[in-house]
């Protein structure tokens, strides 16, 4: 038997009874209404699904069926329930042909007997009416029909564009819906923007169970972009919009420029909300208008944070940001930290401040300057700083995840540690990539975070020495069973390798520290490593770090962690020779729009002699 569907219907079917049927569930329906007029009550019914053979078809089934939605609430009558569970027979039927089982039976029976029996609803309504009425739902999906030939006609002269159906794929509607769209979208990438897909044919063979699909395509003639015009714009300049959108009037129309151009746009962070449309018609000269639409965002923004920890006491910033400082989204940042507040004395405290402008598109598109300047005063157990830095950087957006950036840095410092007091003037050259596929900035529940530096640097004064700072990370992070981000499992690694004559030519604060809130929690910041003879942190050529923590939300706000961290530091340069130690511990979470407000309390493992048994730390944000 075949049947041939034409036209642009939603899922193909096979059958030629629904009419019928849907006038008979109509009548139905409506006697129902008439019945309802006099004294009538709530009929109460449960629901029992038989597995189909095909996972897909039971989902659909119960996502379909009307008469599980609406169980809890039962129904009005008799006849209404019949009128139910007849529409749900042919809905049902249309579920599994659009899953490509266009030989499917359903069977639907209501306390033991077939939904099309003519007495079956008075039957219901004698019956107790606090009774719950058995139903039960038997689909057959039988085999699934497959594709055999796929064809299309009215492609240009040339065209590649090819259907993205495969002959042997089970013939499942919504896979050639997306066909079509592809085939659509494909031929206006090629400069057909006006291109669609005229009519789908479909013929389904019952004898051979398969499925010839055919389009027929209106390409249209190919175009190129027309006049390209602004609007919602304020401070920013209209060429930057234009250089961002990358296209221009006379080149040859493709909807993925369009669609590049708009992230780019977006990613600038000058603008809450682009629209970018090109027009449905042509204009006089046959080329396709486009409007880019945006919102700009306030230009300048204030943020504040803080945090504490038994170890490294209290912290507060500030950064004041301009995002479009000259109107071509130059980026001004401003930053002061204040750090190691409440520990000991308050000359103890440790701050920063620090300047960074940032000027993109100054060389090609998508290279930015960076210029960066500041001064640094550090109060650590392992060591004492003060310094003032500049430098630059040219940074590359190379894809959407993927950033690097080449710069230099010059660095004047004062360090003292134990009794070595140094004066350094240190120059750099700071190589950095990061690689990003993470869903959320503040709150990733699955994707990579990767990243690494490779840092050459020279002293100039007091020692000759020299190094190169190698290290790198990877974060990913796991939404366990699907659950929407609700569970997920974070995993971090880090490494790092210093190449240097001796030790004592790399700066202390150059070197590599273990220990603390955002390395191995439950054992003291920068503690772990090499110690002098007075057991005081000396720091390491390499450094092995680690951790895994289980995150789970409950209700609507709240959230706990259980974590596991290890690492050390070592004297040489060979990584996995450190002293390698572990904490553990759990934490709960109140998340909020800025991020999770975190509470965490760490145990070391083996831990140090004299050393605190246990750690705490506040902040805003995830540890990792």
């Amino acid at each position: 038997m075949l049947e041939r569907k034409p036209g642009q219907g939603a899922a193909p079917r096979a059958g030629g009874t629904g009419r019928a049927r849907r006038r008979v569930a109509m009548a139905l329906l409506l006697a129902g209404l008439l019945a309802a007029a006099g004294p009538a009550c709530a009929l109460p019914y449960e629901v029992h699904v038989a597995g189909s053979g095909d996972d897909a078809l039971d989902r659909a089934i119960s996502s379909v069926s009307t008469l599980v939605r609406l169980s809890r609430d039962g129904a009005a009558d008799g006849f209404s329930l019949v009128a139910r569970a007849r529409e749900d027979a042919e809905r049902l039927e249309d579920a599994a042909r659009s899953l490509g089982f266009y030989g499917a039976t359903v069977d639907v029976h209501l306390a033991g007997r077939p939904a099309h029996d003519d007495g079956l609803a008075a039957a219901l309504e004698a019956g107790d009416p606090a009774a719950r009425v058995p139903v039960d739902i038997t689909v057959a999906a039988g085999p699934a029909y497959r594709v055999r030939r796929v064809a299309v006609d009215g492609l240009p002269p040339g065209s590649a564009t090819r259907p993205r159906l495969e002959p042997g794929q089970q013939a499942r509607a919504g896979d050639i819906l997306s066909a079509e769209d592809a085939l659509r979208e494909a031929l206006r990438a090629e400069g057909h923007a006006f291109a669609r897909i005229a009519r789908r044919e479909l013929l389904v063979d019952h004898g051979a169970r398969a499925m010839d699909v055919a389009f027929v395509a209106e390409p249209g003639p190919r175009v190129a972009f027309g006049t390209i015009s602004l609007g919602g714009l304020g401070r920013a300049n209209p060429g930057f919009v234009r250089r961002k959108l990358g296209v221009a009037e006379g080149e040859e129309f493709d909807p993925r420029r369009l669609a590049s151009g708009r992230d780019a746009l977006a990613q600038t962070g000058v603008f809450s909300s682009v629209r970018v449309r090109a027009a449905e018609v042509a204009d006089a000269s046959g080329r396709v208008p486009v409007h880019v639409d945006v919102v700009e965002r306030p230009p300048r923004s204030i943020a504040f944070g803080a945090a504490w920890s038994t170890d490294e006491g209290g912290m507060l910033n500030a950064r004041w940001q301009h995002r479009n400082l000259l109107g071509s989204g130059e980026q001004l940042r401003l930053s002061a930290e204040l750090s190691h507040l409440f520990v000991n004395s308050v000359e103890d405290f440790a701050g920063r401040l620090d300047a960074q402008l940032r000027l993109p598109d100054l060389f090609a598109p998508g290279l930015s300057l960076r210029l960066d300047a500041g001064a640094v005063r550090e109060r650590l157990d392992a060591y004492d700083r003060d310094a003032t830095f500049a430098g630059a950087a040219v940074e590359k957006r190379i894809s959407p995840e993927l950033v690097a950036s080449l710069g230099g840095l010059v660095e004047r410092s004062h360090v003292v540690q134990g009794d070595d007091e140094r004066f350094y003037t240190l120059v750099s050259v700071p190589g950095t990539i990061e690689w990003d596929s993470s869903d959320d900035r503040l709150e990733p529940t699955r994707g990579w975070r990767l990243g690494g530096t490779l840092a050459p640097a020279k002293s100039f004064t007091d020692t000759q020495g020299g190094f190169v700072s190698a290290r790198g990370s990877a974060r990913t992070y796991l939404d366990l069973g699907g659950t929407g981000g609700r569970s997920v499992l974070a995993l971090r690694a880090g490494a790092g390798s210093i190449l240097a004559g001796n030790r004592g030519d790399v700066p202390a604060d150059r070197r590599f520290y273990a220990g603390g809130g955002g390395s191995v929690r439950g054992h003291a910041y920068q503690s772990i490593g090499p110690h002098d003879s007075r057991g005081q942190p000396e720091g390491g050529l390499s450094l092995l770090e680690g951790s895994v923590e289980l995150r789970q939300r409950f209700g609507g706000n709240w959230g706990a962690a259980l974590f596991a961290d290890g690492g050390g530091a070592a004297a040489t340069r060979t990584l996995g020779s450190a002293d390698l130690r572990m904490g553990v511990g759990g934490g709960v979470r109140y998340y909020t729009p800025i991020g999770a407000i975190r509470l965490d309390l760490g145990l070391p493992v083996r831990p140090e002699p004299g050393a605190s048994r246990f750690a705490l730390y506040v902040g805003i944000g995830q540890a990792f």
